[in-house]
């Protein structure tokens, strides 16, 4: 039996046309079934800081206002939370307008700042996540993701923002641990089967590309799209973009370990035809191009092919949310600016992410440019 992923097109964020969007996704890929009879549900946006909604960073507020009010008509109760990764909480839930669409709809926005220590034997590489408690207590969690790109693992979807289900700060511990993309991605497909999502949803109305996940470009996709699977949700999205999901370390990990479906061709795609949604000139981030060989090499040649953040001083502030955010504690801010001292870097792109004001971009270093070079003319 194939795995269902639903995609209808939506134009804009007027209400009418997301609920009615919601709705239809959710009807394709049987979402009453699937839901339980009693408890509480959990519904988890991607609320990474605290932006307006125009900028294409978080979950629209109003494809989150439609789902949990599409569950508050079937399920016993019903509450939305999030970890962020920088900015106070109030903060978050204010600017990227998730209070508001928490409170049209009486549904309590709760906090991921106590953590659970919960053991996962089954872990291929991590047996213990520090879960948020609403997440542990929750009867069932609805994952309501953005598509965007992103700097470390190429695209985040509907499987990366479980990543949000990790308390606050602990966020920075697994980073250190995971430092190679391989192992990142494979931590990503264990805290996966860990949290196992009911229903997972794209907000792919607009979505991101280039320098994602927080400073790329909004673009319209004009999709929602839903699955009971989010690997196979993901794999799909990338082939909207027409991008090859195998660049994706979490999916490709996905794929070696079985975790999800990953095979296009075991996939059942509901609502529209893939070839009549696929963007052409989707932006994917520096580095795509090299991602295959640093699953190869890992260590300093890894390093070499990886794009460098750089700082942007014209840009900078010397807010220090970049040295605050930098896991290995690489980034220094003194009276000449930001400074990032390379052999500590363990190129996780924290800064990048979670920098306000986008004065840190990635760029490619000489070695990936050869690299480059190099995938180019093979593929000739």
């Amino acid at each position: 039996m194939k795995t269902p992923v639903a995609i209808c097109r939506c134009g804009s964020y007027e209400p009418e046309e997301v609920e009615r969007c919601v709705r239809r996704v959710m009807s394709l890929i049987g979402a009453e079934e699937l839901l339980p009879e009693s408890g509480t549900v959990l519904v988890k946006p991607n609320m990474l800081c605290p932006v307006q909604p125009d900028k294409a960073v978080t979950t629209h507020p109003e494809v989150v206002y439609a789902v949990s009010k599409y569950l508050s008509e079937r399920c016993e109760a019903l509450q939305i939370g999030d970890s962020p990764g920088r900015g106070a909480y109030p903060l978050v839930c204010e600017m990227t307008g998730m209070a508001g669409a928490a409170r049209r709809c009486g549904v309590p926005i709760v906090s991921f700042e106590d953590e659970v220590p919960t053991k996962f034997p089954n872990g291929r590489i991590c047996k213990e996540f520090p879960l948020a408690k609403p997440v542990v207590s929750s009867s069932a969690l609805v994952n309501v993701a953005k598509m965007k790109t992103h700097g470390l693992m190429t695209f985040t979807g509907a499987v990366k923002n479980l990543y949000g289900c990790v308390s606050g700060a602990r966020k920075a511990h697994l980073h250190l641990r995971y430092q190679e993309p391989q192992d990142f991605g494979l931590m990503i497909a264990d805290l996966l089967e860990l949290v196992n999502p009911t229903i997972s949803m794209l907000d792919a109305i607009v979505g991101m590309d280039g320098d994602g996940p927080s400073h790329g470009r909004p673009r319209k996709i004009g999709l929602l799209m839903a699955s009971p699977d989010p690997v196979a949700l993901d794999v799909v999205a990338m082939h909207v973009a027409m991008a090859d999901p195998m660049t994706a370390p979490y999916l490709r990990a996905c794929r070696e370990h079985g975790v999800g479906e990953t095979r296009l061709e075991k996939i059942e795609i509901l609502g529209e035809r893939l070839q009549d949604v696929q963007v052409k000139d989707f932006l994917m981030p520096v580095g795509t191009e090299t991602s295959p060989l640093t699953f190869r090499w890992a260590g300093p040649l890894r390093k070499g092919l990886s794009p460098v953040p750089v700082v942007r001083q014209e840009l900078c502030r010397r807010c220090g949310q970049c040295a605050a955010s930098c896991p290995p504690k690489a980034i220094s801010v003194g009276s000449r600016g930001v400074t990032i001292q390379r052999k500590e870097c363990i190129k996780c792109y924290c800064c990048q992410e979670l920098c306000p004001y986008g004065a840190i971009a990635l760029n490619k270093g000489p070695l990936a440019r050869l690299a480059e070079t190099v995938v180019d003319f093979l593929r000739r």
